[in-house]
C-alpha cells in the first residue's frame, strides 16, 4: 500500500534566483503579478480583526485613523502607482518598486503602517515564489541569497526546499520546515529530497496504527489517506506563517483544501501552540499557557472565524488536542476555553491532550476524559535530562523516564483505556521505534520525512509477529 501518491513529478532541478528583491518577472506574467498583489492588499484592508488591534478599539479616533489609513492604501491608487512605474517594475523587478511606493505612504501615514508594508512586502516575495513554479513540470530547489522562514507559508508543493547561503540557515528555522517538510540546506543534496516522501509498503498493518503528522497542507493531496489512522496537525504554523493576522478567507480556504481530501478521516488538531520561539506577530505576550491564553483574543478570532465556515461546510471528524497541560488544576482553565471554541464553532467535539512534561505523564490518570493522549517524546525527553538535543531515548540517563512510559501504557490499556500516541523527532531512529513497538506502543505519529524509515521497521515487525500478509493482486 503506498502512502503518498508517487504518479506526480519524477524529476528534480534547480533555479537559481539569488536577489528576490530584483527578481525580474516574465512580462505577460505582469497583469497576474499585479492583480495577485492587490488582493492581498485588499484581503489586509477588509481585515477587521487586524484593523481594530493596529488601530485601537471601540472609539471615534479609532474609526477615524481605520478611514485614514484605508484612504492612503487605496487599492485603485497603489494600482495606478505600480502601472507608471511598469517599465521600471521589469528591469529592476516588482518589488522593489513596491517598496518604493509604499515608503512614500508610509511617510504620510502615522501609526502601525511599518509593519503593514513590511506584510505586504512579504507577501509579494511569496506570490514571486509562485512565479517561479507556473511553468514548472518538474520539482524544485530554489537557490537564493537571502530567506526568511516565512517564505514557507503555502509555499508550492512544487518546491522541495532552498539552497542557501550557511548565514541564512538558523536552527530555529530549520525546525519549522522540517515539520513542513521542507528542505534548507547549504549545497546540493546528494540523494533527491523527494525520494523520503515516496515510500512503498507492500503489506497490511494487522496491529499498528500509523497517524500522519502535518503542519500546513502543502502535501495532503499527494497522501494516501486510506493507510493513516488520523491526521496530526500543528494549526500554529497556519496562523504565525502568515506573518502579521491570517484573514478568515485564507484559513476558510486552506481548511476545506485539507477537510475536503482527508474525507472522514480523523484530524486530531492541535489547538494554536504559541511559545517565546514562535509567536504572534501582532503580540508576542500571547502564549498557550494556563491563564496566558485566551480563544477569545484578537489574533485567533479570524482563525477560528474560517475554521467554523469550513467546519459547516465539510463536516470533518477532528479531534481538538489540548497541548502543554501540566496537571489537574489547569482543566479547569482549559474547559472554559474549549467552551468558548465550542461556543463559536456551535458543535461539540471529541477533546485529547499532549503529554510533553514529566508532571502530565506521572500523573496521566488524572486526564481520564481526554482522549487521546500524544506522548511528545523530544519535550518528555528535555524535560528529564540535563541534556539537549538528545537523538536517543534508550540510554542510563533517560531511565526514568522508559519507567514512566511503561507506567502510562500500562494505565491507557488496562485502567483507563484509550487511545496514546507516540510522536518525536527520535522516532526517526529505527532502533528506537522497534523498542518502542516491543514495549507495547502500537500507535504512532510520523511526519513524511519519518515514514520511509519507519516502513521498514513496521514491515519487520508485522513479519515477525506472524501477520504479515502480502497485498492482493
Amino acid at each position: 500500500m503506498k502512502h503518498i501518491d508517487d504518479s506526480y513529478r519524477s524529476r528534480t532541478h534547480i533555479v537559481v534566483i539569488g536577489d528576490l528583491f530584483s527578481y525580474q518577472i516574465q512580462e505577460h506574467r505582469f497583469d497576474v503579478v499585479v492583480s495577485r498583489v492587490l488582493d492581498n492588499i485588499d484581503t489586509m484592508l477588509n481585515n477587521h480583526a487586524l484593523m481594530d488591534t493596529l488601530f485601537g478599539g471601540d472609539g471615534i479616533d479609532s474609526y477615524d485613523r481605520i478611514v485614514m489609513f484605508k484612504s492612503i492604501f487605496d487599492v485603485k491608487k497603489i494600482k495606478c502607482l505600480i502601472y507608471e512605474k511598469q517599465k521600471e517594475a521589469m528591469h529592476v523587478g516588482i518589488i522593489n518598486i513596491m517598496k518604493e511606493i509604499l515608503d512614500d505612504l508610509v511617510s504620510v501615514c502615522h501609526g502601525a503602517t511599518s509593519i503593514i508594508e513590511d506584510q505586504i512586502l512579504l507577501d509579494t516575495y511569496r506570490i514571486i515564489l509562485h512565479e517561479v513554479t507556473v511553468d514548472e513540470v518538474d520539482d524544485l530547489w530554489i537557490k537564493l541569497n537571502t530567506f526568511d522562514v516565512r517564505f514557507l507559508y503555502q509555499l508550492d508543493d512544487k518546491i522541495l526546499g532552498f539552497i542557501l547561503p550557511k548565514a541564512c540557515i538558523k536552527a530555529h528555522d530549520l525546525m519549522i520546515a522540517k515539520m513542513l517538510n521542507i528542505g534548507l540546506i547549504e549545497d546540493i543534496p546528494i540523494k533527491p529530497f523527494e525520494q523520503d516522501i515516496r515510500a512503498d509498503a507492500p503489506y497490511h498493518m494487522n496491529d499498528l496504527n500509523v497517524y500522519m503528522e502535518v503542519a500546513g497542507n502543502r502535501h495532503i493531496k499527494r497522501i494516501n489517506h486510506s493507510f493513516y489512522k488520523g491526521i496530526f496537525y500543528h494549526s500554529e504554523y497556519d496562523i504565525i506563517l502568515k506573518g502579521l493576522m491570517i484573514s478568515d478567507e485564507e484559513i476558510y480556504h486552506m481548511y476545506s483544501t485539507l477537510f475536503s481530501e482527508v474525507g472522514h478521516t480523523p484530524i486530531l488538531m492541535k489547538i494554536p501552540t504559541f511559545t517565546d520561539h514562535f509567536n504572534l506577530m501582532i503580540d508576542h505576550t500571547l502564549k498557550t499557557e494556563v491563564n496566558q491564553f485566551s480563544f477569545s483574543h484578537l489574533g485567533l478570532k479570524n482563525w477560528i472565524s474560517g475554521l467554523a465556515k469550513a467546519i459547516q461546510r465539510y463536516h470533518p471528524h477532528l479531534v481538538f488536542i489540548i497541548p502543554q497541560l501540566n496537571s489537574k488544576h489547569d482543566l479547569d482553565f482549559w474547559d472554559h476555553e474549549i467552551n468558548v471554541l465550542f461556543m463559536h464553532l456551535k458543535h461539540d467535539y471529541q477533546v485529547g491532550m499532549t503529554i510533553e512534561t514529566e508532571a502530565a505523564l506521572q500523573y496521566c490518570e488524572d486526564f481520564e476524559k481526554l482522549e487521546p493522549a500524544i506522548l511528545l517524546l523530544d519535550e518528555l525527553m528535555s524535560e528529564y535530562s540535563d541534556k539537549q538535543n538528545n537523538k536517543h531515548i534508550f540510554h542510563g540517563e533517560l531511565r526514568f523516564l522508559i519507567d514512566d512510559l511503561k507506567d502510562a501504557h500500562t494505565i491507557f490499556r488496562l485502567k483507563q483505556i484509550k487511545s496514546h500516541i507516540i510522536s518525536g523527532e527520535v522516532l526517526k531512529d529505527k532502533n528506537t521505534l522497534r523498542k518502542l513497538i516491543n514495549m507495547g506502543f502500537k500507535e504512532f505519529a510520523l511526519t513524511i520525512d519519518q515514514l520511509c524509515d519507519a516502513s521498514t521497521v513496521f514491515e519487520k515487525w508485522e513479519k515477525s509477529r506472524g501477520k504479515y500478509s502480502k497485498k492482493k493482486s
